[in-house]
């Protein structure tokens, strides 16, 4: 279920299962951190910003994991795609759907018991309980907090220039050529005081 989708990444709430209430992943196109543009990484810290005021406001969250691993894709040799796996954690009980949820391993690595049958965290959600964590999160989630500022593109005025130079031709004589460019000229604003001078 799609919770966010940007220029340069997606939240998936990761409806097949909330071990940690509010579990995203937040995916990217491209293979490699390396590729990720300026832009890219500064929409990703807007947006776990943003999941974490969620969490924290919606389910009480006390802290985060968030991690990025990609091991699945080569093992298995698939094209990776760079993602990010956004895990809250609870050092208190969460009380939910008339529920008590305990982060077992509050404090650790939460893969660490995660193949464990009797160690790993258990997801005590029905499909219908995960719906509805997502629509709580999917209301309190604020766009505008992600949003990227859109540059503003400056409308370049262009003057016309004459360039005269003096050179020596393939004879030795010297000669004088010109050309005429257009240049950009920076805008400048100009304040009233100085209109009036």
């Amino acid at each position: 279920m799609e919770l966010y989708k940007g220029k340069n990444w997606d939240v998936i709430f990761g409806v097949w299962c909330q071990d940690h209430p509010g579990y995203c992943i937040i995916g990217n196109d491209k293979e490699s951190l390396s590729d990720l543009s300026s832009e890219a990484w500064e929409e990703l810290g807007k947006l776990e910003k943003e999941l974490e005021r969620v969490c924290k406001k919606v389910f009480g969250a006390t802290m985060f994991n968030f991690c990025c691993l990609m091991n699945n894709a080569y093992r298995d040799n698939e094209k990776p795609k760079v993602h990010y796996h956004f895990v809250p954690r609870y050092k208190a009980p969460l009380m939910l759907f008339n529920k008590k949820y305990v982060d077992r391993h509050f404090g650790y690595n939460f893969w660490k018991w995660d193949l464990s049958k009797f160690k790993s965290q258990k997801d005590p959600y029905t499909e219908e309980e995960r719906k509805q964590i997502f629509e709580m999160m999917k209301n309190e989630f604020n766009v505008d907090n992600v949003k990227m500022e859109e540059i503003k593109k400056l409308n370049f005025k262009k003057r016309d220039i004459t360039i005269r130079e003096t050179y020596i031709d393939e004879n030795g004589h010297e000669r004088e050529r010109e050309n005429n460019i257009k240049v950009p000229v920076f805008p400048l604003e100009i304040s009233d005081d100085d209109k009036e001078n």
